[in-house]
């Protein structure tokens, strides 16, 4: 008979869990609440009611089907951008420093100790100008007393050919003899020779005066100055360095991934500190045939013209190099522009709000916001720019679409 019972209960138990199963299964969300805390203490069914999904509950309204579908195919939301066609000019930001056309450095031809410098770095000097003179009291007696001796000399020669003259006069009428007159000849003829080695002897020592003062050789700007008035110098020692500047130099360095895009001829705009007002217009004059091994950037000289002095050596500047220049451009901007393995696309957008794929040719892409297109686009065409509520890869040639706002170009 207990054998009975102990059957009799696992059947129980058996149509009991069967109905729980079964309940679970048609009205989950209803006997959720209820049956939960039981069920938890039962694994297989713990683990049904954490798999199963819930069904709607009898008497909740459900979204119909066509609302659902409408919701679906709802057209994405985009930023437009009105296609424009200008002059464009790309350009590359450069800094560098101020360098004169001409570097000449300067040395006395002749030893001695400087007595005085006439100039301050930055300052201004015109050919011919006195930058620096040595001593010069040695010099100028040498040239007091060659010219005294060249005096002397002088005398001697006029007295001698007074002499001559009258010697002549006298061997004319028979006085004297002819060997006398020779002899008056010689003296007058050495007389005359020590007069003309007395004139070599003064100029000489006029020049050694003269190199006496360090003179400017063109007109510019003291860039350095090297020495110091008392000290000695020789020939070897240089004073002072000058810089032609009725053209300078801007010399700069350009990053190497940077070097391809600059070419001779570019155009360069320069501002400096000292005339903040002022823009300098000049031109890539030199590109330097090797890259600096630490900084890793290649030397490159603009050329400017400086007829009024503003620009000297030593200045810092600051501008743009052109590096793309094209009249009349076709402009798209590089967010509206999608890139695939079969080319560039752009999708422009018609008056009924449809978009349509083009595929077109970028001619010139080295700018941050822009591509200048060569080819697919059209001046005043609308284009997708951004999509706001999806992705660019989500939209379809003949697509619908909301434009929420249409930009265009700005400078």
């Amino acid at each position: 008979m207990r054998w009975i019972k102990k059957i009799i209960r696992i059947l129980v138990v058996f149509l009991f869990v069967a109905s729980l199963v079964w309940a679970g299964i048609h009205y989950r969300s209803a006997l959720k609440k209820i049956i939960t805390p039981v069920a938890s203490k039962i694994p297989f069914i713990k683990k049904y009611f954490a798999s199963t999904p819930t069904p709607p509950v009898e008497g909740e309204q459900q979204p119909p089907k066509e609302e659902q579908k409408k919701e679906e195919a709802k057209p994405l939301e985009v930023k437009a951008f009105k296609v424009p066609q200008i002059n464009f000019t790309d350009t590359m930001p450069i800094i560098g420093t101020i360098r004169g056309i001409k570097k000449v450095n300067l040395r006395f031809e002749i030893n001695g100790t400087i007595a005085s410098i006439n100039f301050r770095e930055g300052d201004l000097v015109e050919e011919g100008d006195i930058i620096a003179e040595i001593d010069h009291e040695d010099a100028q007696l040498k040239v007091k007393f060659r010219e005294a001796k060249l005096e002397a000399a002088k005398t001697r020669t006029l007295a001698n050919k007074s002499k001559l003259e009258q010697h002549q006069k006298l061997l004319e009428v028979g006085a004297i003899i002819k060997s006398k007159l020779d002899e008056v000849q010689y003296e007058y003829e050495n007389a005359d020779s020590e007069m003309k080695a007395a004139q070599i002897e003064l100029d000489s020592a006029k020049l050694e005066l003269e190199k006496t003062y360090l003179k400017s050789p063109i007109s510019g700007v003291l860039e350095s100055k090297d020495a110091e008035p008392g000290e000695f110098v020789t020939s070897s020692i240089q004073i002072a360095s000058l810089g032609e500047i009725k053209d300078v130099f801007l010399e700069m360095g350009i990053i190497e991934k940077d070097v391809l895009k600059v070419a001779l001829g570019n155009k360069v705009t320069l501002k400096v500190d000292t005339y903040p007002e002022e823009e300098f217009t000049g031109e890539v004059d030199n590109i330097f045939p090797t890259i600096e091994g630490k900084s890793r950037t290649l030397t490159v000289r603009a050329k400017f013209a400086n007829p009024e002095n503003k620009l000297l050596p030593g200045m810092f500047g600051r501008g743009t190099i052109t590096i793309y220049e094209k009249e009349n451009a076709v402009l798209a901007p590089i967010m509206g522009v999608d890139k695939t393995e079969e080319g560039s696309r752009v999708f422009v957008i018609d008056k009924d709000s449809v978009i349509h794929q083009k595929a077109i040719e970028i001619e010139y892409a080295g700018n941050t916001d822009y591509y200048v297109i060569g080819s697919g686009l059209e001046v005043d065409e609308i284009m997708v720019n951004e999509v706001v509520s999806g992705q660019f890869s989500q939209l379809k040639d003949g697509d619908k679409v909301i434009v929420l706002e249409t930009e265009e170009y700005t400078m």
